[in-house]
């Protein structure tokens, strides 16, 4: 028998980009799936736990922020030279806005989007996320700059899993 390899058949499907270039998108089912979870206000929770930058008491950030977080830190520490005085972190124009945009669907029809602008993260990192491969985005970047490459493979499982507890979650039995 061979496998079903149509993943647009899936009902439910999250595509990330930047300044409208997509960066993945990908498919997914929900295992027992409680429809009346897709109601506006868990969609609503879902896209806060997945791109916000400022969830519950204690301002926690969402997946994408955070993932995003890690990846600042771990590029600022390999570029750091604390005797240097270098300026070329941020070479963007002064009225030019970079943006994350999540799209979250349910059979074709759009749930929620998220947004938000991500100029805080250095132009390596933000233009750099992509699938592990060398990215088409074309920045002013250093040598040292495009040998840094960010793999979003890495949460695509998380994204999944925290849209997928939201939506199969019994809220009848509490």
């Amino acid at each position: 028998m061979k496998k079903n390899t149509n993943y647009s058949n899936l009902p439910f499907d999250f595509t990330l980009k930047i300044n409208d270039k997509f960066i993945c998108q990908r498919y997914f089912n929900v295992e027992n799936l409680n429809k009346l979870n897709l109601n506006p206000i868990n969609v609503e929770k879902i896209i806060d736990n997945i791109m916000g930058c400022n969830n519950g008491n204690a301002g926690m950030l969402g997946v994408i922020p955070s993932f995003l977080k890690e990846n600042c830190k771990k590029y600022l520490w390999s570029k750091y030279k604390p005797y240097d005085e270098d300026d070329r972190f941020e070479k963007r124009k002064e009225n030019q806005v970079d943006s994350f945009r999540f799209e979250f669907r349910h059979k074709g029809k759009l749930l929620k989007e998220g947004y938000y602008e991500c100029n805080w993260y250095p132009t390596a990192v933000r233009y750099e996320v992509n699938n592990g491969f060398k990215s088409n985005f074309n920045y002013n970047s250093t040598p040292d700059d495009s040998m840094f490459q960010i793999n979003i493979r890495e949460i695509i499982p998380t994204i999944i899993e925290e849209i997928s507890s939201y939506l199969s979650y019994d809220y009848s039995n509490n």
